[in-house]
């Protein structure tokens, strides 16, 4: 609310009221050019997609031919609400939750987690990028109950952890944020102990992108399972498994309870299944999610690309096509346009 205005003379009131005047108006005019720029995004949005002009107007109920005469001057200002309306509705529209796809790899990593945890040893899942390790612990950890029976405990590595006790310090805080355990005023050296008997025999405790781990720090973290029975999982990039092999560390290896796992890329099988899990089918699709699928980082990427082809069919009014599907792809900036 504006402050009251303490006037000494007329002319004082009518100086105040012009300035007043003259910051609505400016308020005004920010407004409609964020309108217009708001206006403006969503229609190259629709015009990547491909929508027509007539789509346009059925959704907004403007006629077509003033929908064409404000996109050629370049004036948006009479259709912009309209859009901008449409553009809301589509926001809020319900997007299909198909949760994490179970892909033949992620089933294999999964399994890596139930061995290792069973056995209270250690194991190693390597890969590229994308190819579902994090995933498969994000599921893998759903599946399970916390507390109070063995829980599962995912931390990820930073690259911040300068020293062992740095590095425990961030797994108790870890636990704690999940409501696994209360840390009351214990001496740091504590941490240890806390840890083991927090996770305790039976527990999972997955370390992911250890490629910022120091090479001695997979062997200070043996002691976990070699006192308190918890099963470690190590998971990074190839980078990360090219450090274990080179680190000389004979007392980890050895308590690998299976062979390490690397994933050089995502498979076929893998873009099988997530394209079956979202419904898309067909020789064309499947070609185009192969290209982008099975290279490194390429599940994320596709799954970049099934929202983006979500969108566009959404703004199109149709189920995604593969031209829909091909020009998301291109769109989202994960195949060059050839």
């Amino acid at each position: 609310m504006d402050a009251p205005m303490m006037i000494k003379s007329p002319e004082e009131f009518a100086a105040k009221m012009a300035e007043r005047a003259r910051a609505a108006e400016k308020e005004k005019l920010k407004a409609a050019e964020k309108q217009q720029m708001r206006a403006e995004n969503f229609l190259a949005e629709l015009q990547a997609a491909g929508v027509s002009q007539n789509r346009m107007a059925l959704e907004t109920e403007i006629p077509a031919p003033r929908i064409r005469d404000a996109i050629k001057s370049g004036d948006l200002s009479e259709i912009a609400p309209a859009l901008l309306v449409w553009k809301e509705r589509i926001d809020t529209e319900e997007k299909p939750d198909h949760g994490i796809v179970q892909t033949p790899t992620l089933k294999k990593i999964i399994a890596q987690f139930s061995r290792c945890r069973e056995m209270g040893g250690l194991c190693g899942i390597f890969g590229a990028a994308g190819a579902g390790k994090t995933m498969a612990a994000l599921l893998y950890m759903e599946q399970q109950d916390f507390y109070p029976h063995t829980p599962v405990v995912l931390v990820p590595c930073n690259g911040m952890e300068r020293s062992l006790a740095a590095f425990y310090r961030g797994i108790k805080d870890k636990i704690i944020k999940m409501g696994g355990g209360m840390w009351i005023q214990n001496p740091e050296s504590a941490a240890l102990p806390w840890i083991g008997n927090v996770i305790g025999r039976g527990g999972l405790l997955i370390l992911d992108e250890t490629q910022f781990l120091r090479p001695k720090r997979y062997d200070e973290l043996r002691c976990l399972s070699d006192e308190f029975g918890i099963g470690i999982a190590f998971m990074g990039n190839l980078s990360a498994y090219a450090s274990l092999k080179k680190g000389d560390l004979p007392q980890v290896v050895s308590r690998m309870v299976a062979p390490m796992m690397t994933i050089e890329n995502p498979s076929a099988d893998d873009v099988d299944a997530l394209m079956e899990a979202w419904e898309l089918r067909g020789k064309a699709m499947r070609d185009v999610a192969l290209l982008i699928g099975c290279q490194n980082g390429g599940l994320r990427n596709l799954g970049k690309t099934r929202v983006m082809a979500q969108r566009m069919a959404t703004l199109k009014g149709c189920p995604i096509t593969p031209d829909i599907f091909k020009a998301a792809a291109i769109a989202a900036g994960v195949i060059n346009e050839a």
